[in-house]
């Protein structure tokens, strides 16, 4: 099965903008899973809230998600995704281990035409 890790913003000072961003990640997941091409690996929804109950760092968090990102054949950024240092180091393995990265900055993206481009791989 193809897996698609969606890359975002997670953390911000504001509590609400946090909850949106796992929202954002939530519906871009969603949206990925109900095509049925590809499999959302999303660590938004693996860890959230988890900065309120854990005292693990953030660069444990990061390293275990990375993890994750290896064993994934595409890389979904969302919006903002610039502006997170997390998102960024993402970014980074994914072009080290030529993994395809959408990006709808860079090319048109829709979960349609990510699930067309898996679909004739």
């Amino acid at each position: 099965m193809k897996m698609i890790y969606i890359a975002g913003p997670y953390r911000n000072d504001d509590p609400m903008q946090v909850e949106q961003n796992i929202l954002n990640a939530r519906t871009a997941a969603v949206m990925v899973a109900d095509r049925g091409v590809y499999f959302p690996v999303t660590p938004h929804l693996c860890t959230g809230g988890f900065e309120h109950v854990s005292t693990a760092s953030d660069d444990f968090y990061l390293a275990g998600t990375l993890e994750l990102l290896k064993v994934c054949q595409a890389v979904l950024l969302l919006d903002g995704w610039e502006l997170s240092s997390g998102s960024r180091v993402e970014v980074c393995t994914a072009i080290n281990m030529r993994i395809r990265i959408f990006d709808s900055r860079m090319e048109p993206v829709t979960i349609s035409s990510i699930v067309d481009i898996a679909s004739q791989e």
